[in-house]
């Protein structure tokens, strides 16, 4: 290793792995896996006290706030050791503020992808470079539409339970939503994995709501829940998504079986490169537009998604705003043009 740090190949491949992201040739993560990767080689020989002439990098220690659902862990800190080879690469927030892994799916994207996981049921693996097709479980696309129409997180979606569902009487199925006391309870206390462990209420379509109130007292999952009941004597109530062995779906399995989904997509869309969170966001969005298009100010319509996605903070969902209201107003300007179309020209 030279002496002069910025003739050091360690640091030379992270003021690479820089100005490659900043270009857009890598992905953020992507550029801190390269760089993970290369920080793990040489840890290996340090470790082994390998001598070097001059060490391919330096040690730091980096103080990280921490953020707990107790009043005790919140507005504290951890002190952890690390490298000065650390990117610090920001997140892309070149779309109205959002993070790109925040980034809702278009219409257009949305419609092939529910035509293969409804529709068609298939996905595609891939596994030492062979292709080959696979069925999607009715499971997954429980969990596809619980996160695209009500806005659950992959953990939650796992750990909901079916005593959660009920079926809507002749006057919720009226109603488009089920909200507040009538809508999806997720509550750290009957088993709900909720994100700093929160308590709130979901929303839900109410003609999702007795689908899936169909699906509970279905032959598949009647002898999928047997099966739970009998590998679990503590008495748990069983979640709403179980596999045919009666074990509950995990979201390493639902990250899976999406990957198959976007395997799929990407056939038709080689640019589909959205993530199972991204379907959050598609229903944000829509959501958003719904709520502004009924007349409701933008203030109480964040307000209510806030309070019904579970968002801490309100920026994310400003971000959701504007990029809401740039499709609105794109939309509206379709309409306009394709009313001239239509009038002639007059």
């Amino acid at each position: 290793m030279p002496i002069a740090l910025r003739l050091r190949p360690t640091y030379g491949f992270r003021k690479h792995l820089r100005e490659a992201y900043k270009s857009g040739n890598i992905a953020r993560s992507t550029a801190n896996s390269y760089m993970g990767s290369v920080i793990n080689f040489y840890k290996f020989y340090l470790a082994r006290k390998h001598s070097f002439e001059n060490p391919p990098f330096r040690y730091e220690a980096v103080r990280i706030g921490t953020q707990g659902s107790h009043e005790h862990m919140r507005n504290s800190f951890i002190h952890v050791d690390t490298t000065d080879l650390r990117l610090r690469l920001p997140n892309d927030t070149s779309h109205n503020g959002l993070s790109r892994k925040l980034m809702p799916l278009t219409m257009p994207e949305w419609t092939i992808t529910e035509k293969h996981y409804k529709k068609l049921n298939t996905g595609i693996s891939n596994r030492e470079n062979k292709e080959k097709t696979v069925a999607l479980a009715k499971e997954f696309q429980i969990a596809v539409e619980l996160s695209r129409y009500s806005g659950l997180r992959n953990s939650e979606i796992v750990s909901l339970r079916a005593t959660a569902i009920y079926k809507p009487n002749s006057e919720q199925l009226r109603k488009k939503y089920l909200i507040n006391s009538e809508g999806l309870s997720l509550d750290p206390r009957l088993g709900v994995r909720t994100k700093n462990g929160t308590i709130r209420t979901a929303e839900i379509p109410s003609d999702m709501m007795n689908r899936l109130h169909e699906y509970v007292n279905s032959p598949r999952y009647i002898k999928r829940r047997k099966l739970y009941e009998k590998n679990n004597s503590e008495g748990n109530e069983p979640p709403l998504l179980l596999n045919n062995s009666g074990q509950p779906y995990s979201p390493k399995s639902i990250d899976a079986r999406w990957g198959e989904l976007r395997n799929a997509v990407k056939k038709e869309l080689p640019s589909f490169n959205h993530k199972f969170h991204n379907l959050r966001s598609t229903y944000a969005i829509e959501r958003l537009k719904e709520l502004l298009n009924s007349g409701l100010k933008e203030g109480k319509a964040l307000d209510y998604l806030q309070a019904v996605m579970g968002h801490k903070h309100r920026a994310t969902l400003l971000g959701y705003l504007k990029l809401c209201e740039q499709v609105m107003a794109a939309n509206e300007i379709h309409e306009s043009a394709l009313s001239i179309v239509l009038d002639g020209g007059k």
